[in-house]
């Protein structure tokens, strides 16, 4: 009698009998044989109905992951969170201390784009989203190198100031060592990166 066994990370586990367990790929359950018996079709039915839920069951993401300062371009996948009081926000950031909408330590991914250089102040910016951030969450920061960021300042200016006419967004002048202040406040980085252009650190929150 032929038999199947599962191998689990190079281990094999117990073998069962093809006899219990039908293979579709020589017939299917409805032609086969097992299913003669009124246990047999019972557990078959069972398995169908199973089988089909499983194939039509939408997949759902439990994690809550939010899009720090999205502006007009939101994540796919991501809640959208930023400063301005637009009605498309999913939560508001009142630019100091709080992220209205939002439960303390409820997020397990914080995306953080091109928006460094736009807090006046980094470390209470940072406290906020250690605040929201879940025990071993995320925080994924990208932002501007420092070589390149004299460059990224004249054409922030050039948008926000001439073609978009936005007075208010803030543009620090200088590159800000926002690496520190993350170690300072609790992160841990665990992953860093640079296309060229911009660093890409990866920052999970110290479990307590």
């Amino acid at each position: 009698m032929a038999t199947a066994s599962t191998t689990i990370c190079g281990t094999a586990t117990s073998s069962v009998s093809s006899a219990t367990i039908p293979s579709t790929t020589t017939a299917t359950l409805s032609s086969h044989r097992w299913e003669t018996s009124a246990t047999g079709r019972s557990i078959a039915q069972e398995w169908r109905t199973w089988n089909y839920r499983e194939r039509k069951a939408p997949v759902t993401e439990t994690r809550l992951k939010v899009d720090f300062g999205c502006g007009y371009n939101p994540l796919p996948g991501y809640k959208k969170c930023d400063v301005t009081t637009s009605p498309t926000l999913d939560y508001q950031y009142d630019g100091q201390d709080s992220i209205i909408g939002l439960l303390p330590h409820s997020v397990d991914v914080f995306n953080v784009r091109n928006v460094i250089h736009h807090l006046p102040d980094i470390r209470r910016t940072v406290r906020c989203l250690r605040r929201y951030t879940k025990q071993g969450g995320k925080v994924i920061i990208t932002d501007c190198d420092a070589e390149h960021f004299a460059a990224n300042v004249f054409l922030d200016r050039v948008w926000y100031r001439f073609v978009n006419n936005e007075q208010k967004i803030f543009i620090s002048a200088a590159w800000r060592d926002y690496l520190t202040i993350m170690r300072e406040e609790g992160f841990v980085c665990c992953h860093q990166s640079n296309d060229g252009l911009k660093d890409k650190t990866v920052w999970t929150l110290k479990m307590n």
